[in-house]
């Protein structure tokens, strides 16, 4: 409740007599002493619901309890996280105080109903659908956190990033994490320009900014799962490949094999993975991916 403001007012002709104003007077006295004392229980009521929504939530996260067991006692405060999710993580280079207000005018302005729950770094929320939600579903949330963010840069400064629609608390959790290091990812970026969102960007972006801020062995084994619908030898060739600046001819010449099927490996990879060699950073990320697999 943090941010509103509450009066009492006694509407009286401008002729009232002094006796009928006096009156007025001791009935908003009285009137403001119990009005004080509503808005204190109000608050004291919005801060334990808080403080247990966050330990419920705090569960939720560390993975302490099982999910299924929490879900109860979470619809119970008014939180969902059962159905399909559109996480999202916010951070601030503002003071942390007073910021989560403005956060949540800045998401009802848009209409968004959402879970915005204090963590170390910033805020974890997520809106909810129901049981799925089509891609226009998801698009047009998407476009109203967009907005959000615009609406709300302009009061406080934020980085917003947007996680993958997700199923249930485990999903949730793992998403979440995603939408954490993507908001880091945007915060580097200039003002107003603060927004990524997980699926808007390549493996490389994201790669390069997990190795400064997450354990990055578990982001490049999930990034470079795709391969292991292919053999081996895809892996060897393209980090060889890597290894040798992209020269078909030295790569053939260290595993001995055609210089064609250097060509073909590396082909199916740039498809299996939708990674652009060509460009700078999807390279170097996908060569630190290889490379902290390949040694760990």
């Amino acid at each position: 409740m943090a941010g509103e403001h509450y009066g009492l007012i006694a509407q009286m002709d401008a002729d009232a007599p002094a006796h009928a104003v006096r009156r007025a007077e001791r009935v908003l006295s009285i009137g403001a002493v119990h009005a004080a004392r509503w808005y204190a229980e109000q608050q004291l009521e919005g801060q334990v619901a808080d403080s247990t929504r966050d330990a419920i939530l705090e569960q939720v996260f560390s993975g302490q309890e099982q999910a299924r067991a929490l879900e109860h006692r979470a619809a119970e405060l008014g939180i969902g996280y059962s159905g399909a999710n559109l996480p999202f993580f916010v951070t601030s280079g503002s003071s942390f105080y007073g910021v989560k207000d403005i956060l949540l005018r800045g998401l009802r302005a848009e209409n968004l109903s959402t879970a915005v729950v204090p963590r170390n770094e910033g805020w974890a929320c997520w809106v909810q659908f129901p049981r799925t939600a089509s891609p226009a579903r998801v698009k047009a949330g998407v476009t109203s956190l967009r907005r959000a963010y615009a609406r709300i840069s302009r009061d406080v400064s934020i980085s917003m990033g947007i996680g993958r629609l997700v199923q249930g608390a485990n999903e949730l959790r793992d998403s979440l994490a995603e939408a954490r290091d993507a908001a880091k990812l945007a915060a580097s970026r200039p003002a107003g320009r603060r927004f990524v969102r997980v699926e808007g960007l390549g493996a490389a972006a994201l790669l390069l900014s997990w190795t400064q801020s997450a354990p990055f062995l578990p982001r490049a084994t999930q990034v470079l799962q795709p391969l292991d619908t292919l053999s081996d030898a895809h892996r060897t060739t393209v980090l060889t490949f890597l290894d040798h600046s992209m020269s078909v001819t030295d790569t053939a010449a260290a595993l001995g094999v055609h210089r064609n099927t250097i060509r073909t490996r590396v082909a199916r990879v740039r498809e299996v993975l939708n990674v652009d060699l060509d460009d700078r950073d999807e390279r170097l990320a996908l060569h630190l991916a290889l490379r902290a697999v390949a040694s760990g």
